[in-house]
């Protein structure tokens, strides 16, 4: 039974206090102008109420209230027992004490007691119809606790976010690029989407084995192609999450060499080929460019200087591009366009994630 009382008070508002005298707790409740003091005496296993034992509850009660010295208390005693007849006798004549029988889960109120205190007659009436309701509330309370400090410890695994995607599609690309090292161009050859090889000889492997494949003497290109995945791939990744960002990744990738190859096809160059790797580039940039774009009031001045930087990179990449080439390769703005209409996509049907601060 004195679990289940700890329980009624602590969801009341009141604040318990251990007292020398084991059957003995007192709780606490800080009102505007006064402290509402409460002294339970809970005697359980036929413990009946002795007029010593009384003695010394008041005792204990009046050495308590002097410790906490407080200008105004308001007290109420109350006698748990299951020999309620023997406890009304002995506290009949303190006015301010109400015996509760724990059997019957009856309240006993004399004529020449406080008829209520702040209205908590009526709540004890309510814990005795049903004394165990605290005890489920407040374990109902304690579950929803722990599921807030989950839902706080997931937020924070957000925050040490990895970019797992960015990592496949680097380690991917350095796959294909290193060996071009050791073989040449000749590897390209074999990698690279035309007209001729992906349409005249059937080759549709090339239209994916493109978007990672460069050319081996342009490593000054490749390093600024890798360092732009790895920085816009993480900005972007943490916006849109993993798998939109590996869809987005490869197909804006695709579409960029088909385009390329089409285009290719309209110039009369069906043997020509352009390094496939700068069109997802591209197609994540646009994404990010939209993402930005709709949460630009929350930007700070730190990601604004990534964001120039990345920018930066990109017309680095573009201009290293048009001095090996004599243009700007194709699939550079087929990319681009399809990574804005990506985002532009994501935006209107609500799939980029919050901002990590929590802040929209």
């Amino acid at each position: 039974m004195r679990n289940k009382i700890m329980a009624f008070f602590s969801l009341e508002g009141y604040t318990p206090v251990e007292t020398n005298l084991k059957a003995c707790v007192l709780f606490l409740q800080k009102e505007i102008s006064h402290i509402t003091v409460v002294f339970t005496l809970i005697l359980e296993d036929g413990q009946t109420l002795t007029q010593e034992i009384f003695d010394k509850f008041k005792q204990e009660s009046a050495s308590l209230l002097k410790e906490k010295g407080a200008d105004e208390m308001h007290t109420l005693s109350l006698i748990f027992t299951e020999n309620p007849e023997e406890a009304r006798a002995v506290c009949a004549d303190d006015a301010s004490s109400w015996v509760i029988d724990t059997v019957n889960r009856d309240i006993y109120i004399d004529y020449n007691k406080i008829e209520d205190f702040y209205g908590l007659k009526g709540r004890l009436i309510e814990f005795l119809g049903d004394p165990d309701a605290p005890l489920k509330k407040l374990a109902s309370v304690a579950v929803q606790i722990e599921e807030q400090v989950q839902a706080e410890q997931k937020k924070e695994e957000k925050k040490r976010f990895i970019p797992w995607g960015t990592i496949i599609v680097s380690l991917i690309s350095l796959f294909f690029y290193l060996p071009m090292l050791a073989i040449g161009e000749a590897m390209s050859l074999i990698l690279n989407a035309n007209f001729t090889s992906v349409i005249g000889e059937g080759q549709w492997y090339r239209i994916f084995t493109d978007m990672y494949c460069a050319q081996s003497s342009y490593l000054p290109v490749y390093l600024y192609n890798l360092l732009a995945i790895a920085l816009g791939g993480y900005l972007t990744e943490q916006s849109i999450g993993t798998v939109r960002f590996l869809i987005i990744f490869h197909l804006t990738g695709i579409l960029a060499s088909v385009g390329s190859v089409l285009i290719c096809l309209v110039n009369n160059d069906t043997n020509m080929y352009y390094n496939g790797i700068m069109g997802p580039i591209m197609g994540i940039f646009g994404v990010y460019m939209c993402y930005r774009f709709r949460h630009i009031r929350n930007m700070r001045w730190y990601e604004i200087i990534l964001e120039l930087f990345f920018c930066a990179l990109g017309i680095t990449i573009s201009a290293l591009g048009f001095s090996y080439f004599g243009s700007i390769a194709p699939n550079f703005w087929v990319g681009l366009v399809l990574g804005l209409i990506a985002g532009t996509i994501l935006i209107l049907f609500k799939k980029f994630r919050e901002p990590l601060d929590g802040q929209e």
